[in-house]
């Protein structure tokens, strides 16, 4: 099957098949684990795994298959027997850290593999008497414990001994119920894990802690940017009702139009005095365009609206006008929620002057009766 010089790193190499679609027990397993010997570990399905006695290097391997179990050579100073089973037709030579060497397909069924070396004390991994060199050796049998047939190096007896020392592993059963057992507990982690993420990031979405309300998430694209001026701010509008809300949002929409310098134009002063009352808006403050076309002194249909997008560095936010900002205000406030109404239009009056942000959210607290914020 093949014989050709080997590269084995940290005193290794394999002989594997095909793999199934768990592959767990390669981790979980000592391929020595309850055997006699230790340089031929056969604990692994479909795998057998090679001790030698350099640790790094090419040392030549002849791989044979018999129909029966052929006579010992006297020359082979190392030899123990295992059974093995291959998990699929396709085999290979499995070398660490470099590509597998594919070799002649085996039928799946019960072989007994024989694994016999000579210079296998090669502790300068240097060149022995005579030199060091393998053979394996496959033919069919029955499934039976491994065996040591002939041992003369003290470098074979120490991995025999590793061997023998190695505790028998759980039946099949109770590993398999136990890796269950170990995805179940790692699928827990995970979903803890994303859980403790989700609810940091959303704290950090919200301006730091995440709202109780149900109310406010849906809301989210809108009161995230009053909850990043004002945190608390957010809950108390959310706390007050519907009817309170409505209110905020006509304060607030009268307050954005008196700092934008527009309260006192007759046509904004109709629309927020409408909003005041509860009456319906003006034709001016039906909708944002109407407004927009009455500053203007414009028709709704003469308007061009328009976008712009930057390509590559991040530009500057562009600055939107004190009067547009009244304007969204006045519509705004109109909201079917009254709850989006009330910290849209709040936020909007705290930004059409950055620098009066504090104060108008001062202002705000104060008409509604909310606590101020405590001082740092």
């Amino acid at each position: 099957m093949f014989d050709d010089d080997v590269a084995v790193a940290f005193h290794s190499f394999s002989f594997e098949s095909d793999p199934d679609d768990d592959d767990d027990e390669r981790e979980e397993l000592d391929s020595r684990a309850g055997q006699m010997n230790g340089i031929c570990g056969a604990a692994i399905p479909g795998v057998l795994e090679f001790i030698t006695g350099l640790h790094t290097g090419d040392v030549p391997v002849r791989i044979e298959m018999h129909d029966s179990e052929p006579e010992v050579d006297p020359v082979w100073q190392e030899v123990v027997e295992a059974s093995f089973r291959p998990r699929g037709p396709g085999v290979f030579l499995g070398i660490w850290g470099d590509a597998a060497v594919p070799l002649p397909d085996l039928e799946v069924r019960d072989y007994r593999a024989r694994f016999c070396g000579v210079g296998f004390d090669n502790d300068d991994d240097g060149i022995t008497d005579p030199p060091e060199r393998y053979l394996l050796q496959f033919w069919p049998a029955l499934p039976a414990p491994d065996v040591i047939v002939r041992q003369s190096s003290s470098g074979a007896a120490y991995w025999h001994q590793v061997a023998q020392q190695t505790p028998v592993p759980p039946p099949a059963e109770e590993r398999a119920a136990a890796r269950q057992q170990k995805r179940a507990e790692q699928e827990r982690q995970r979903r803890e894990e994303y859980e403790r993420f989700r609810r940091a990031d959303e704290a950090r979405y919200w301006g730091g802690r995440a709202p109780d309300s149900d109310s406010l998430r849906d809301i989210a694209p809108r009161a995230v940017g009053l909850a990043r001026i004002d945190r608390d701010l957010v809950d108390e509008i959310a706390a007050a009702g519907p009817v309170s809300q409505r209110a905020m949002a006509a304060w607030a929409a009268r307050e954005t139009c008196r700092r934008a310098g527009m309260a006192e134009l007759a046509w904004v002063s109709e629309a927020l005095d409408a909003l005041d009352s509860g009456d319906p808006p003006p034709a001016s403050f039906a909708t944002f365009d109407d407004a927009f076309a009455r500053w203007h002194d414009v028709s709704p249909e003469e308007l061009t609206h328009y976008s712009s997008v930057s390509i590559g560095a991040r530009s500057e936010q562009p600055k939107i006008a004190p009067e547009v900002l009244a304007m969204h205000a006045g519509v705004f406030a109109r909201e079917d929620n009254p709850l989006e109404a009330a910290v849209d239009t709040v936020k909007t009056a705290a930004q059409v002057i950055p620098e009066e942000k504090a104060a108008v959210i001062a202002a705000f607290r104060a008409k509604f009766g909310l606590p101020q914020p405590s001082s740092p």
